[in-house]
């Protein structure tokens, strides 16, 4: 990117921004469905549709123009122009990106759910943190519990006796992020520790009655948020949901 330019520039520019990629998007237009373009909000001074900034912002403008005729041409291709609010440079410059497909729509959670390669896995991601982040945002704001030193409070609520590997098992989390939450909750006092007399490698964990009471607070909280991302289902929706989570949440034990 350059702001400004000098005559000797021009035909690189135009190679760069307009003839090399239309060369690469002919050869391959009949096999691709999906294009993004990269692209700059100096293509839009003022917000305006085009009004480039200058001649580099132009040459991406014009190859935009190129992109809506393989558009034309090829009705299954989708094309997404993601476009930088600001260059970034070594200065360490801040910068934002918005995207907009051949229609000119800017970018959405909707839009970037459709595209992106591992669907399914960015549709569950993006549903568990909808629920978990802000969820667990608020506990650490009011009771300074990070969410692997809940995990031990919520299992060991419902399994009374428990080692550390357990925890890690039935929690998913990963056991040196268990084990630094066991010595926090035991200094707190919210859990106690005691050998296992069948393994001197391992130690019995239990909740406290403080625990416990904690345990139902912060399952507030959590269950709170995650009632208010779901009540877009109905009953019934929801119930297939967690039969179809479950189902998939219990295979993946076995991989």
């Amino acid at each position: 990117y350059k702001n400004s330019h000098l005559n000797n520039e021009i035909q690189n520019f135009i190679d760069s921004n307009v003839v090399f990629p239309s060369i690469i998007l002919d050869t391959i237009a009949i096999k691709v469905k999906k294009i993004i373009n990269l692209g700059t909000m100096m293509q839009h001074v003022d917000g305006k549709n085009y009004i480039p900034q200058n001649f580099y912002a132009s040459t991406k403008s014009a190859f935009e123009m190129i992109c809506n005729y393989f558009i034309k041409k090829n009705e299954y291709m989708k094309f997404y122009n993601l476009k930088f609010y600001e260059s970034f440079s070594k200065r360490g410059s801040n910068f934002g990106i918005t995207m907009t497909d051949g229609e000119k729509k800017r970018a959405e959670p909707a839009t970037f759910l459709d595209v992106v390669e591992f669907r399914d896995a960015a549709l569950l991601s993006f549903v568990t943190s909808a629920i978990i982040v802000p969820a667990y945002d608020e506990v650490k704001r009011e009771f300074g519990i990070i969410r692997a030193e809940y995990m031990l409070l919520l299992s060991l609520s419902h399994f009374p006796v428990l080692t550390a590997q357990d925890i890690s098992r039935l929690t998913g989390r990963p056991r040196n992020s268990i084990s630094r939450g066991v010595h926090r909750m035991l200094k707190e006092g919210f859990i106690e520790r005691a050998p296992d007399p069948d393994d001197g490698r391992q130690a019995k964990l239990t909740i406290t009655a403080t625990g416990r009471e904690l345990h139902k607070k912060i399952a507030y909280y959590v269950k709170s948020r995650q009632d208010q991302v779901l009540s877009v289902l109905q009953p019934d929706e929801r119930e297939i949901l967690v039969q179809l989570l479950r189902k998939t949440a219990l295979y993946s034990t076995t991989l």
